[in-house]
């Protein structure tokens, strides 16, 4: 009896053991697979930045050649050319370098106590000549006339930008962009009023096993890869983390073949500063 006693002890040893040997093994094989489903991600996230990257500079160094070539009849032209292209290079840069930034906690918010509409709608202004070459319409909504809050400028053009540009560059022509601002209670974010920005658009939309990924870094949505090889992938999660670094939230809704809409909750304060008079800001490159 002890014999069979300690054989079944072993027994229960060995199909203990061999149960989690078969744990351990699934848990590497699905290691692995995200191993390597992430290094298709940054293989595609190199190539559309090699992309970007290119663009511009093969613009501005075929301009330099016209210059050379005839200075009378391109140097205005093509130092404006130039300048452009140079700033989205620059701009492109930095918004990689701020999503690093973001990871380490190292970029700080820098808010203003300033009348946040008429920015928002002059952010909106700026993307009109755009939707109106892709011959799509573009709608400002707005339930409120004014609306004193604290706010970064650069960092809230960044998100509104980018925002803006996904919503056009994934819509179709004769399509409809719409941009709506309201005010609301978001209570995920905090029992406080919030600022609420929905930017709609009536493209090809996102399927649903997709849309919880939208804001992960490096994902393209299959839909959005049929439209254009051009981005980054990181567009949608420099945002999200711009938005966090606000104490907001944000959130994607989509239905295929539709269009997609992505909402912005950002909590009302008004404790800084007061803004001084400053310039217009240009929209940024977007990725």
């Amino acid at each position: 009896r002890r014999i069979l006693t300690e054989r079944q002890r072993l027994r229960v040893e060995v199909e203990r053991r061999t149960e989690q040997i078969q744990k351990d093994k699934a848990i590497i094989e699905q290691q692995a697979e995200e191993l390597q489903k992430l290094d298709a991600a940054k293989s595609q996230f190199f190539a559309n930045i090699s992309h970007e990257l290119r663009t511009p500079l093969t613009i501005i160094l075929g301009m330099m050649d016209q210059i050379e070539k005839q200075p009378k009849n391109w140097l205005k032209a093509g130092a404006k050319m130039i300048r452009n292209n140079g700033r989205n290079l620059l701009d492109l840069i930095n918004q990689i370098l701020d999503l690093q930034k973001l990871e380490s906690g190292t970029l700080q918010i820098n808010p203003q106590f300033d009348d946040i509409i008429p920015f928002l709608r002059s952010i909106f202004d700026q993307f009109q000549a755009l939707a109106i070459s892709k011959d799509m319409k573009m709608t400002f909504n707005t339930e409120l006339e004014t609306l004193q809050m604290d706010y970064d400028s650069e960092k809230m053009l960044r998100i509104v930008s980018n925002m803006l540009s996904n919503a056009i560059k994934y819509t179709r022509e004769n399509g409809q962009v719409t941009f709506t601002i309201s005010k609301g209670i978001k209570t995920e974010v905090a029992p406080k009023p919030c600022l609420i920005l929905t930017i709609r658009d009536t493209g090809r939309g996102i399927l649903e096993a997709e849309l919880p990924y939208v804001f992960d870094r490096f994902f393209r949505a299959t839909t959005q890869e049929k439209v254009s090889s051009s981005g980054t992938g990181i567009g949608l999660a420099l945002t999200k983390e711009l938005v966090k670094l606000f104490q907001g939230e944000i959130e994607g809704l989509s239905e295929l073949g539709s269009g997609s809409s992505f909402i912005v909750y950002l909590p009302i304060t008004q404790q800084a500063p007061r803004a001084q008079s400053k310039d217009a800001l240009a929209i940024p490159a977007t990725i």
